[in-house]
């Protein structure tokens, strides 16, 4: 078996050691494999510092960050709000399973759920057919109303005589009412202050449990939900659904992929550990800059552990070749150094430049996507050449012959 003094004085003498970058890798990789407990605690301290800034993370829910602060039509729009009125709102659609939404009982069932609605956190204005303030003459008078009575019983006469002013009410069909009186619609204004990250969620969270209890009650009659500020933060959920959800399964399926390839136990670990933790530098980075994330740059975890399982693949793969050939573990870690070294660098370095050309787009949430990117890409090149080849020389790396040479 080759010893590690041998490999360096093979390397040295032959022809592709003549540069004096590849004598310059071999010795900073003889460096990392000397001090490789103190590049470990260094570099996992340094690491665990940028990665504590995910408790800073927040979440944005306002669709204006897709738009840049010089964009003509978001000019427009908010010239347009301050003129008149800055509202936002949530519109719960109601559809009853039997009959229309002129019976007696589904009537009252509105009726109690356009009277909730108005304490939704931020609601300014709530407005359905059972409030509906409609007009009529006797006479010389002239008496407003709601549509129906707002205690009491409904009966089958007054529900009678809401659907026929309703049908014949411009406001009402075709925007609250649909034309056949099968679905109607109770629409929630909402002045957001617009101080705080969970201002969306918080109204959110209680139309959701306003929604639960009311069909619960009536599990004959269907509500949906949906509006401005529903849409702003159903952009945030499924963000979160993705990062508690769809990339713990990514993580699953890259370890269950990694371990088919390797065949190594120890090179697996070596693989995840450099890959949790270029992720994590990304998204920490993002909390100490209070950068919030977008439904854009919640996919950063993603590409950062793509970059970086091809960065540490390619290095472990060599490991485990050069051992099979014989050379020992440290011998084949400074080998595979020699050789990847240019390969991985030229390849995060124009990764780097792709994704900072993001900064170009006219939509600032592509910035941030390109920004955190970029930061995870120079993470999982920094932790491949040094992290990577410090684990590889303390953890028992074995190479099973079944292991691919190429990937």
């Amino acid at each position: 078996m080759k010893s590690l003094s041998t490999l360096f004085s093979g390397l040295n003498s032959g022809p592709a050691a003549d540069g004096g970058l590849e004598r310059l890798v071999t010795a900073y990789a003889a460096w990392v494999i000397r001090w490789r407990w103190g590049v470990i605690a260094l570099i996992l301290a340094a690491a665990l510092v940028v990665i504590s800034g995910a408790r800073n993370i927040g979440f944005s829910t306002d669709y204006r960050v897709f738009f840049s602060a010089e964009n003509p039509y978001l000019k427009a729009f908010d010239a347009n709000q301050n003129i008149y009125t800055k509202d936002d709102n949530i519109l719960l659609v109601v559809v009853p399973q039997k009959g229309d939404v002129f019976e007696p009982s589904v009537l009252a069932a509105l009726r109690d759920l356009t009277e909730a609605a108005w304490k939704v956190p931020f609601a300014t204005r709530v407005d359905g057919v059972t409030n509906f303030q409609n007009s009529t003459a006797e006479g010389d008078d002239i008496i407003v109303q709601s549509l129906v009575p707002k205690t009491g019983p409904i009966r089958r006469v007054a529900a009678q005589a809401a659907r026929t002013a309703a049908m014949n009410e411009p406001l009402l069909v075709g925007r609250l009412v649909s034309r056949d009186g099968a679905s109607t619609a109770i629409n929630i204004s909402l002045s957001l202050p617009q101080k705080e990250l969970d201002e969306i969620p918080k109204a959110m969270e209680y139309v959701s449990g306003l929604v639960e209890k009311f069909s619960k009650a009536h599990p004959d009659i269907r509500v949906a939900t949906t509006g401005m500020v529903a849409l702003n933060n159903a952009f945030v959920a499924s963000s979160i659904e993705d990062l508690t959800f769809l990339i713990p399964l990514m993580y699953v399926a890259m370890i269950l992929g990694i371990a088919i390839v390797l065949r190594s136990l120890a090179g697996t670990i070596a693989t995840v550990t450099i890959v949790a933790l270029s992720s994590g530098v990304a998204m920490g980075t993002a909390g100490w800059f209070d950068v919030l994330i977008n439904p854009a740059s919640a996919t950063v975890p993603i590409i950062v552990t793509t970059i970086a399982v091809a960065d540490s693949i390619h290095i472990l793969i060599s490991v485990l070749r050069e051992t099979r050939n014989g050379a020992t573990r440290e011998a084949a870690i400074v080998e595979s150094l020699r050789i990847n070294f240019n390969p991985v660098f030229l390849t995060s370095l124009t990764t780097l430049i792709g994704f900072l050309s993001l900064n170009a787009s006219d939509a600032p949430p592509f910035h941030d996507l390109g920004n955190l990117s970029a930061v995870g890409v120079v993470a999982a090149w920094i932790l491949s050449i040094s992290l990577l080849p410090a684990l590889l020389a303390v953890l028992p790396v074995r190479s099973s012959s079944g292991a691919k040479d190429q990937v």
